[in-house]
């Protein structure tokens, strides 16, 4: 069974997480809108909680176990920070704390030349740290393919770490490493403990194609199939609802410069094209910017957001994520 909910980066404007606007709506708000959609699970950002105190954070509990909903705990990043949010999940009744392991975004990595190494050397020197610290409070840490590292990647640095370190896998996200959704999710299968899930629309570019977000089910994600693959490994797991950025992601994957510092053992770039632009692509002279990448007012992006939001809601139980 998955336990679906909200994601509250798929409403970063209407959270207050993007942009330097007052939040239109608070976390009691978005409590009830989990509470409304008849969530099983609900993922918090750290920031929404930082300043709440233990009395706070308990009716919040109270109130998430009274509707049978699971809480998952994202952040804080970086990963020195990241035991700063034990207390917090711990309050929660949380057991899950999703994380990004990197700032790279559209898989370019060659933005950071050979520094990438050291990063990476560095973050397996950290997840192995946080492995016993979060095993010892009852936690497993979900590190997710955030558009930087591949299948095969995620699987080593858990099989390395240990079981306290499991992946978050963000359905959409293969597609900006150059992978296929599907062959990435057969790899990282049975280290997933939680699912961002996401979709896109992709439209070509000289370079490779832009990522653009859209309501979850109205993309070129292959999201029957992924449940499919999971299920086989899961009888149940938390999945939370991600319309993605409000930023076009360029993913630059046809350039000597991007693939250079990948590892072939995962690429898979034609099928990862091919599946892109294979369906509910976006043609050459459409508008794929969004009202925030057009500048509109905060009203028009939230309203934005939260129509994206809702049509998720009805995609996923049309396919059977979500109860009617």
């Amino acid at each position: 069974m998955f336990k679906v909910g909200p994601n509250p980066y798929g409403m970063c404007c209407t959270l207050g997480i993007q942009g330097d606007h007052p939040a239109p709506r608070d976390v009691n708000w978005f409590i009830d809108y989990a509470i409304g959609m008849r969530a099983k699970c609900i993922e918090f950002h750290f920031g929404q909680l930082m300043a709440l105190n233990l009395d706070q954070l308990k009716r919040i509990r109270e109130t998430l176990e009274e509707h049978g909903i699971e809480p998952i705990l994202s952040g804080p990043w970086p990963l020195e920070e990241l035991p700063n949010g034990f207390p917090i999940a711990k309050a929660l009744g949380g057991k899950t704390i999703r994380t990004h392991l990197s700032p790279i975004l559209c898989g370019a990595r060659s933005e950071l030349g050979s520094y990438w190494d050291s990063l990476v050397s560095n973050i397996q020197i950290q997840l192995n740290d946080l492995a016993p610290r979060a095993e010892n409070g009852g936690f497993v840490i979900a590190i997710e393919n955030h558009q930087d590292f591949g299948s095969n990647e995620l699987v080593e640095f858990c099989d390395v770490a240990g079981p306290a370190i499991g992946i978050c896998l963000d359905t959409g996200n293969p597609l900006a490493v150059g992978e296929d959704p599907m062959d990435f999710t057969r790899r990282v299968s049975p280290k997933v403990r939680h699912v961002h899930l996401k979709d896109y629309r992709a439209q070509a570019t000289s370079e490779g194609y832009r990522l653009v977000r859209c309501a979850i089910g109205d993309g070129a994600v292959p999201l029957q199939e992924i449940h499919q693959i999971l299920a086989q490994n899961h009888s149940e797991l938390t999945a939370s609802i991600e319309p993605g950025a409000l930023n076009a992601r360029h993913i630059r994957l046809r350039t000597v410069e991007w693939q250079e510092r990948y590892r072939p053992d995962s690429l898979n770039i034609e099928v990862a094209c091919r599946v892109a632009l294979g369906r509910a692509a976006i043609e050459a002279h459409e508008e794929f910017r969004t009202p925030w990448e057009l500048n509109s007012d905060t009203n028009e992006v939230c309203e934005f957001e939260l129509g994206q939001m809702s049509k998720s809601v009805f995609n996923m139980q049309e396919l059977g994520w979500l109860p009617k």
